[in-house]
């Protein structure tokens, strides 16, 4: 019994430390002003996350395992990575389809960070281009009528 019991244990142990090595955090990004202005298209263009966490896209397969869903179609894609503990932060990009073309970078925009949490996280939808969302801001119309 206990020849059997001590290698059960150590797996066991093992198992757990190394889940315990990870930690799962749920990526949201709302991309229905993109879509309204015509820059992605839901159902025909992809909407990826590449970053420190995954090899950026720089690795087969470079793409396909950064791909967000959105499956209850409300224009906020989604993705859940598993972040390494002993890594305290990350840096990622939201990015329209496969390639690097459709970066969310407008103005020179830096990469977006993350500290790593300490237990499992979903984060709050950001915007893919903050600068593109309108301001809300007060503006002067004029309307004219004949």
């Amino acid at each position: 019994m206990k020849k059997t019991l001590l290698p059960v244990c150590i797996l066991l142990f093992g198992m757990l430390s190394l889940q315990a090595q990870t930690v799962n955090v749920t990526f949201k990004v709302n991309m229905k002003v993109q879509a309204m202005k015509g820059f992605f298209k839901p159902g025909v263009d992809s909407v990826t996350i590449p970053g420190g966490f995954n090899n950026w896209l720089n690795e087969p397969p470079a793409n396909l395992t950064k791909v967000m869903s959105d499956p209850d179609k409300d224009s906020i894609y989604t993705k859940t990575i598993a972040l390494d503990k002993a890594q305290p932060n990350y840096e990622y990009k939201y990015n329209i389809g496969l390639g690097w073309d459709g970066k969310d970078e407008l103005g020179g925009k830096p990469n977006r960070k993350i500290t790593t949490p300490a237990a499992d996280s979903t984060l709050d939808a950001v915007w893919f281009n903050d600068e593109q969302i309108p301001s809300g801001a007060p503006a002067n119309v004029t309307f004219e009528i004949n």
